[in-house]
């Protein structure tokens, strides 16, 4: 949630590894964010499409 949040000076964000990763600052996390634009529009259209197909299914979950 955002008010609690914002008393915090450091972020926890998760590298392509999936190891956990500090950034110092908003701004930093922000430049990590716009810097995967991309990948994650993508990701965000693939998890929509399986959630789709499974709605149409007759499931009422995302999972596979």
């Amino acid at each position: 949630d955002r008010w609690f949040a914002r008393s915090f000076d450091r972020y926890l964000v998760f590298g392509e590894d999936g190891r956990p990763v500090a950034a110092l600052s908003v701004a930093a996390l922000s430049d990590r964010i716009r810097s995967r634009e991309q990948a994650l529009a993508e990701a965000l259209r693939r998890e929509t499409a399986l959630c789709m197909a499974n709605w149409r299914r007759g499931s009422r979950t995302c999972a596979s």
